[in-house]
């Protein structure tokens, strides 16, 4: 199980536009972004690409941000604190990284 980075989108409307010419099992969104936020991003995403894993990455650790990410189809949602900051580098700079599909909600 490989992680390969296939792209990245600095606000919403890119994002979609990315999803449509590269294939994607995980995305990261963060919650804020410009044109576009990640909560209605999220939600369009998911409309025509219903297998995506979408976590919400976000500074804000406000349960309203959370539940706002879960209800537009994130399957889960890390705060950017160190720790999770230091999992997601862990993801994205190890080769040999796995990921679980089988954990989706929290």
């Amino acid at each position: 199980g490989n992680v390969e980075v296939v792209g990245e989108a600095s606000n919403g409307e890119e994002f979609l536009t990315l999803i449509e010419e590269v294939t994607a099992d995980l995305v990261f969104m963060d919650v804020k972004m410009p044109l576009l936020n990640g909560v209605d991003a999220t939600r369009t995403a998911l409309q025509s690409h219903p297998y995506l894993h979408i976590i919400g990455f976000s500074s804000y650790e406000n349960e309203d941000y959370v539940r706002k990410m879960v209800d537009a189809g994130a399957c889960g949602y890390l705060s950017k604190s160190g720790d999770n900051y230091d999992l997601l580098t862990q993801i994205i700079n190890n080769p040999n990284a796995a990921i679980f599909p089988g954990a989706k909600k929290f």
